[in-house]
């Protein structure tokens, strides 16, 4: 199996078409199709955001899957569930903000500690 055609099993496993899988990376559906048909790759950048939201880069890059096991609680299942059922606009608004609290908790953690 191809990365273009690992990358679209992937797609298809989170549930996006491929305009809103595109949209996440600022790419066109074109683009998009030209990834899953092995014409083009996409960017580590692109890489790096789809893991955000659950790719399996190290299964589209290799054709072997990660062996970390995750263990979601009740609310972070159905954040993911909301997340993944929400248009690619919103899903990276909220992306974006997910960072930010992130970045904020860190640099709280690194106040307190100095």
């Amino acid at each position: 199996m191809s990365l273009g055609e690992r990358l679209k099993e992937e797609r298809a496993r989170l549930g996006f078409s491929q305009p809103d899988f595109a949209a996440l990376v600022d790419a066109s559906k074109r683009t998009m199709i030209g990834w899953e048909q092995g014409r083009s790759s996409p960017s580590g950048e692109a890489l790096s955001i789809w893991a955000g939201i659950g790719v399996d880069v190290m299964y589209v890059l290799t054709g072997q899957r990660t062996s970390i096991e995750y263990s979601l609680n009740r609310k972070e299942e159905a954040l993911l569930d909301n997340y993944r059922h929400c248009v690619a606009e919103d899903q990276k608004a909220i992306y974006q903000v997910a960072l930010s609290a992130a970045k904020k908790e860190e640099q709280d953690v690194l106040k307190k500690s100095g």
